[in-house]
């Protein structure tokens, strides 16, 4: 029994050190001089302007989200949603995202909530061409803005009465 005893003790005593060796590689030394575990994250922050395709004019009451959807099943899911916003008088809006580097392609949704005189729109969009507004430092990757306006069309019934 004692034979078992020696091995199973020195096996034990090897794995604690490997496991002191490699168990920090993960890990990234801060200026600080302390070592952190973490994930990469980086902010995303999406803004733009909303006009009316017509006269170019600002829309304002614009409720805008960004969405990621996703078919399985003939069934949709949406996977990926801010929070909505609304533009303001000068038709602007601006979402900030914070999560993972990589974001997929995604969905920028405009809907006319407000007042019903618009028709929805949807903009595909990714980041891979969004303008790095933050440097990276750290476990943080930066952030990237990305620009989208959007033109929305009045309702078929809006544009007969006129």
């Amino acid at each position: 029994m004692k034979k078992f005893k020696l091995p199973l003790k020195s096996f034990n005593a090897i794995l604690i050190v490997l496991l002191g060796v490699f168990g920090f590689s993960g890990c990234e030394l801060i200026q600080t001089g302390r070592v952190e575990y973490g994930t990469p994250t980086a902010d995303f922050k999406i803004k733009g302007a909303v006009v009316n395709v017509i006269d170019k004019e600002p829309i304002e009451g614009i409720q805008v989200k960004i969405i990621k959807r996703h078919i399985v099943d003939d069934k949709e899911y949406i996977v990926f949603q801010s929070e909505s916003v609304t533009t303001d008088a000068k038709g602007s809006f601006e979402i900030i995202k914070k999560g993972f580097p990589s974001l997929p392609t995604l969905e920028a949704y405009f809907s006319d909530t407000k007042n019903s005189l618009f028709e929805d729109k949807i903009i595909e969009f990714d980041f891979k061409d969004a303008d790095r507004t933050k440097p990276a430092s750290g476990w943080f990757d930066g952030e990237f803005t990305k620009t989208i306006n959007a033109e929305l069309t009045p309702k078929k019934e809006d544009i007969a009465e006129e």
